[in-house]
């Protein structure tokens, strides 16, 4: 529910949309006990407002949701020295206004780590295309730290996990 309510950007994001937009049904027990079910023909004003409005109107006890496969991804995180912070802006604006491939999803950002400014690109083909040639801009790029570069295939869970790896609770 923490994903889904407030809107759930997603690795399926680009083919898929948010993930609040594969929800068909949900179920939410309102400030007055009621529970009540919104949907595209029963309380379609709530259905509306609860997928991807954080939830202020209750609590949500349940979804129904659209589904679709998938299988092994590709992808994880490369790390740029700041040498490279320009080319890395470069790369993203070109994915950003050039790119057709709906199955690629992509993160960037900068911070402090290993004694250094850096910036990590999250990078991702829910395909499972090994490099492919939409992420390709961004694994040429030089200056990379190589060594806690995680680009493989994996499962979506596998790189859940990695994420999440990112912030502990308590920490932000």
């Amino acid at each position: 529910m923490v994903l889904t309510c407030p809107g759930g950007l997603s690795f399926y994001s680009t083919h898929e949309g948010f993930a609040c937009d594969s929800v068909i049904d949900i179920e939410i027990v309102l400030a007055s006990g009621e529970i009540m079910h919104g949907n595209a023909h029963k309380n379609s004003d709530l259905w509306t407002t609860l997928r991807g409005g954080l939830n202020n109107f209750g609590i949500a006890t349940s979804f129904k949701m659209k589904t679709f496969e998938s299988g092994n991804l590709w992808g994880g995180i490369s790390y740029y020295m700041p040498s490279t912070f320009g080319q890395l802006i470069d790369a993203s604006v070109g994915f950003v206004q050039n790119e057709t491939d709906l199955d690629t999803h992509l993160m960037s950002s900068i911070g402090y780590a290993f004694g250094h400014q850096f910036v990590t690109c999250c990078m991702y083909h829910s395909k499972g295309q090994e490099n492919p040639p939409s992420l390709q801009r961004f694994t040429a790029l030089p200056d990379q730290i190589e060594q806690y570069e995680s680009l493989r295939t994996a499962t979506h869970i596998e790189f859940c996990d990695e994420l999440s790896n990112f912030t502990k609770d308590g920490v932000r």
